[in-house]
């Protein structure tokens, strides 16, 4: 007996549409992972700025003063970030 099935290496093969399909879903997906990223960062960054400046306003207010010499008069501004 003799078997005449061929064994031979077979790549599988992928369609080009499916391809591109794969492609483009891998770009939109880092679009939006970017996106996502960037404005999780931008909000985080702005809630360490608030913590900070209110906190920098309950210890030590900001001020500058300017006082005119020879008469009373006394000009002092707070300044809020």
């Amino acid at each position: 007996m003799v078997n005449k099935e061929k064994k031979t290496g077979r790549l599988t093969t992928v369609k080009t549409v499916y391809a591109r399909a794969v492609l483009l879903l891998l770009a939109v997906n880092f679009c939006l992972t970017t996106y996502v990223v960037l404005n999780l960062n931008k909000s985080i960054q702005e809630q360490i700025t608030g913590s900070v400046a209110s906190s920098l306003n309950k210890t030590a207010p900001v001020s500058s003063g300017v006082v005119s010499e020879g008469t009373a008069v006394q000009e002092i501004t707070t300044e809020t970030p």
